[in-house]
Parts: C-alpha cells; structure tokens; sequence
C-alpha cells in the first residue's frame, strides 16, 4: 500500500536534502532539453519548452498510482504557489491527492499524498482550493455500488506540506457525502467567494452530473455539516437538456462575469442539446447570478453560451472570475475537446447575458492538430497580466502524441488565434513566446490537466509514466 510522491527539483537542489525516502526525489541538473536539434543545441526555441526543462515535476508511482494531473488546483498567496493534483485511479481506485508547495524566494517544493479511504471512490476527481481549505470531491463514495458521491473537507491546510503519505483520517478531513445514489457528486468542485450575506462569505460549489440531466450545489458554510444534503443554493437542469447533459461535469466561480454583480457560479454541461434542435448535444456553459433563489432552474440563468455543432463537447472545460483583457469585468473561458474534430477553445469577454452560441466568442482558439484541444484551461498570472493556458493531450510534442500545453495571450484578441501557425485573425500577439509546452512521450497526454492562477504554469500529463502521471511545474 506504500506510495510515494516525487518530488523532482531540475536545477535546484534544496540544501534541507536529508537522502531518505519521505522527502523529495532529486534530479540531477541536467539542463534544458533542445526540442529542436536540426538548429542548435543552445535550448528550446522561443516557442518550445519540454516537459523535461521544467522546473520541478510531480511523478506518480507507476504501482499504485493512475492518472496523476487529471485534475489541478492552485492557491497562490503573494509568496507562494500551493498545488494540489488529483490522482483518481490511486490504489484500486480509491484515490489521492499530491500537495506540493512551490516558494518564489528559493523555488523549494515539499509535498504531501493523501489517500481516500475506501475502494472505488475516485478521490481527486474534483479538487478546490482557497483560504478556506482544501475539499477533495470523490464521485464514487457512498455504499458499494452506489455512487451517490462526496467530498473530503480539510480547514487545515498546513498539512499539505509535511511531507509523506497520509489517509484522510489522519489529516482531520471531514467526510461529507451524498444522499442521491448514482449523482456522482463531487466529479467537480469550486470555492465561491463573495456570497451574499450579512459579511462577505465564501461556499462550495459542487457539480453532480449523473443525477438526472446534472445538478450543480451551493454550500454556504461547511464547518458544521454532516453532508452534502439540503444545500443553500442548487439548480436542476431539467430533462429538456437531452439525454445525458452531464451539467455539472465542471463547475466554476464566474466573479463579474454578469453586468452589476460581484459573484456568479459558472455550470459546464457538454452534453446539452439545445431545445431547437434534434438532440444534437453541441454543449453548453450556464452562467447563474441570483444566488439567493432556491432550486433554480436553466431558465434562471443570467447567461447561456451553447456550442457550435453537433458532439463538440463544448463547456467540457471551464475557466472564468478573472479579468483577461484588462477591462475591469471578469471573462469566461470555454473549452471544446470535440470542435471541428480538433478541439478549440473559445473566450467571451464579459459581462454576458442572454444566449450566446461559439460563434460570439471574443476570441477563438484553434489548431491545425487532432489534439482535443481544449481539453483543460485555467487562468493563470496575476492581477494585470492573465494569461490563458489551454491544454491538448493529444498534440505533437517532443514526440508525436505526446500533448501540449498553450499560454495565449488574448488581451487584444478579436477573432482567432492558431496555436500551431500563430496566425490571427486580428493585429495582435497572439501566443507569447515561449508558450508552446511540449509533452515528451506519447500517450504521455501532456496537457490533460491545467493550474492556475499565480505566476507558475502548471501541467498534468495524467498519461506519463505508464498511465500513473506526473505534474510539470514551468
């Protein structure tokens, strides 16, 4: 049952290295990588870096350990950068969570793994981090077969850097689980900050796509629950959706994304199938505003982006709260694994409302590649200068089908930007330099998990190693 996390600083060697199994596992520093030999062998050009340059990874344990980066969470506090990664195929699916943290001043990184408690349960599914602690969704937990699902809720976070393997027991994770069986519960999770209330709050949003058509739910405070029952705050997406709608497969803090409010949830449901058409399931992102109106239904929404065509897959990946052309209002980013069979991704500068389809967006991502792209997004960087960094696990890395990894820069965007050819369809900078993050093996699946925000770029290959995974820090 032993595993371990590691740990592999490239180019840093912490003084603090004791050489014994707890702690990190240390590279030797080998330099950075040239991904393109027919030049020179100075380093990657300016738009190639390989996984093997990064600054630190996060491996899996190849016995134990399966899809490793499949789900990203990141707290940056001004000093520091927290990383949470998810590794839902841990141990007989039982699941875990890899901590590490990642200082500006000496660039150390120290981790915690910490493991589900049962069989099955799939912790690490969903992940969400902030000042309020640390929640861990685990779809498949409740009774043998039941899959009503859950989270783990940890208010202590100082425990993510200790080092070593612990249970969620020994970290005082509190267990809040489901009551619906087969809901899924805790596939996907976010803080919300910012509720309305007496003083500002901060709840737990958590997606349940298999109840029904999906359900998304709102928690105000989580200190005194025994369960996931009777929340806050909750919509039921109706049977209007389509077969299987799969709303709340991502859920999201939307921050001002709606004109005149301080805090929305963002719902993704790629499966939709809009009502005037033939059940077509292009995919929809639903943006909600009223948070005080419970149970909401779709029609509530202040805002609804459906995707373009038919099985694109659209909402499959969110990214919103954050302000990415500089205009004051926080955007929304979209991601389509399935778009023109190559995947694309899509930002809507906000504020929004009504419906909206792909085909409004700001700013369309695409590539000449078959490379789901869009598969993972996040927002990374800080106040005044965001960045988006798309993910496409099915890309030409260092090594064909390896996966990549795009930060593009769409403060100025108008149309659409390419991220093989950098061709845009307005004037522009439209991927900065150095932003093409290269998986190093195939089926490494390199860009198959994305972190943010914070001055890092953070990218899970959940493929690497043998399908155990690994987590690149750049």
């Amino acid at each position: 049952m032993t595993s371990w996390l590691s740990l592999a600083l490239l180019g840093c060697i912490p003084d603090d290295d004791k050489g014994d199994d707890t702690g990190p596992a240390l590279a030797d520093d080998t330099g950075p990588v040239d991904t393109d030999p027919g030049t020179d062998d100075t380093g990657p050009s300016n738009d190639d870096v390989a996984a093997s340059s990064a600054a630190f990874a996060m491996e899996g344990d190849p016995k134990v350990d399966g899809g490793l980066g499949t789900t990203l969470a990141v707290l940056f506090d001004g000093k520091q950068t927290i990383i949470a990664a998810g590794a839902p195929g841990h141990e007989s699916d039982r699941g875990a969570v890899y901590t590490a943290a990642v200082s500006l001043s000496d660039d150390t990184l120290e981790g915690t793994t910490i493991v589900s408690e049962n069989d099955g349960e799939r912790a690490g599914t969903g992940l969400a981090i902030g000042e309020n602690g640390l929640v861990v969704g685990a779809p498949g937990m409740g009774a043998t077969g039941d899959l009503s699902g859950g989270v783990y809720y940890l208010a202590d976070a100082s425990v993510l850097v200790e080092g070593g393997e612990l249970t969620m027991a020994e970290v005082g994770a509190t267990t809040l689980d489901y009551g619906t069986a087969g809901a899924g519960a805790g596939t996907s999770t976010a803080w919300i900050p910012g509720l309305p209330g007496a003083k500002s709050l901060t709840g737990l949003l958590v997606g349940a796509p298999d109840e029904g058509q999906g359900k998304a739910m709102l928690y105000y405070d989580l200190s005194t629950r025994k369960d996931l029952d009777s929340p806050d705050w909750s919509i039921t997406f109706s049977e209007s959706l389509g077969a299987t709608a799969q709303a709340g497969q991502v859920v999201d803090w939307g921050g001002s994304v709606v004109s005149g409010v301080a805090t929305t949830v963002v719902v993704g449901a790629p499966s939709y199938s809009h009502p005037s058409g033939d059940g077509n399931a292009e995919g929809a992102v639903f943006v909600f505003s009223d948070l005080t109106t419970s149970p909401a239904l779709e029609s509530d929404a202040a805002a609804v982006v459906v995707g373009g065509t038919a099985n694109d897959a659209f909402g499959s990946a969110i990214s919103s709260g954050y302000d990415l052309n500089g205009d004051g209002t926080a955007d929304l980013a979209v991601g389509a694994p399935r778009a023109d069979g190559k995947g694309e991704a899509y930002v809507f500068f906000g504020p929004l409302s009504g419906e909206l389809s792909a085909s409004d967006a700001d700013c369309t991502i695409t590539t000449d590649q078959t490379s789901a792209l869009g598969t993972a997004l996040s927002i990374t960087g800080e106040d005044g200068g965001y960045e988006l960094l798309v993910g496409a696990p099915s890309a030409e890395g260092v090594e064909p089908g390896a996966g990549a990894a795009y930060v593009v820069d769409v403060t100025t965007c108008k149309g659409s930007i390419n991220v093989d050819t950098g061709a845009a369809a307005s004037p522009a900078p439209p991927v900065h330099g150095g932003s093409h993050f290269l998986g190093d093996d195939k089926n490494d699946e390199f860009g198959g998990g994305t972190g943010g925000p914070g001055p890092k770029k953070i990218v899970g290959a959940p493929g690497d190693n043998g399908g155990s995974g690994a987590v690149y820090v750049f």
